[in-house]
């Protein structure tokens, strides 16, 4: 009767720890699912109303545009991915909605000082944000997580093999202007994106 006793009593306390873990699994789980889809969310707005933008200041040509999302949905699978499984971010909405502003304003910006080149500058500026923003908000470079740096690698490999492509399939024309403003625009994403993780 006192080994039934203390049988029940172990049992109740082992399936107490196995609610707890499976909550805190479930947690992790749907926390990693919200970053993967607000990733996604980000850059997909963020192309319609770069490509919005274009078509109303110029007369695009809707090749280039499958292109860069056909590209982009390359370059968002490792991402998303990462995001998912190595995220370490827990944002209120407001954070998100500031992280969204920033993804689609910034492009904007850029086709507003270049005025060539809009494919080739808001496939570097939204997939370098991209990266850059799953760099900041992932365990990529904890000890161990040799996995996720294989797939910032392999980002960063279709980031760079895509810019060529598209720099060999448009009429690309390199200008110091488009260095700097594209630069610079990184850069001020980069100071956002620390500054609404840190806030």
């Amino acid at each position: 009767m006192l080994l039934k006793k203390i049988g029940d009593i172990y049992t109740n306390i082992s399936s107490i720890k196995a609610y707890f873990k499976l909550k805190e699994k479930y947690s992790e789980v749907e926390e990693g699912l919200k970053r993967g889809i607000n990733t996604y969310l980000y850059v997909v707005l963020s192309e319609i109303i770069l490509m919005n933008f274009k078509y109303f200041l110029t007369d695009g040509a809707f090749i280039e545009e499958y292109f860069i999302i056909l590209m982009n949905f390359l370059l968002l699978s490792p991402l998303i991915l990462i995001n998912m499984l190595y995220g370490n971010s827990q944002y209120k909405n407001k954070k998100y909605i500031l992280k969204g502003f920033l993804f689609c304003i910034i492009p904007v910006v850029a086709i507003y000082f270049i005025k060539d080149n809009y494919d080739i500058v808001g496939f570097i500026l939204i997939g370098g944000m991209a990266i850059i923003d799953t760099m900041i908000d992932s365990k990529i470079f904890t000890r161990g997580k040799y996995n996720a740096l294989k797939l910032v690698l392999l980002s960063i490999l279709i980031y760079v093999l895509s810019i060529v492509l598209l720099m060999l399939l448009t009429n690309f024309t390199y200008s110091i202007l488009l260095v700097i403003v594209v630069t610079w625009l990184i850069f001020i994403f980069l100071l956002g994106d620390i500054i609404i993780k840190k806030w």
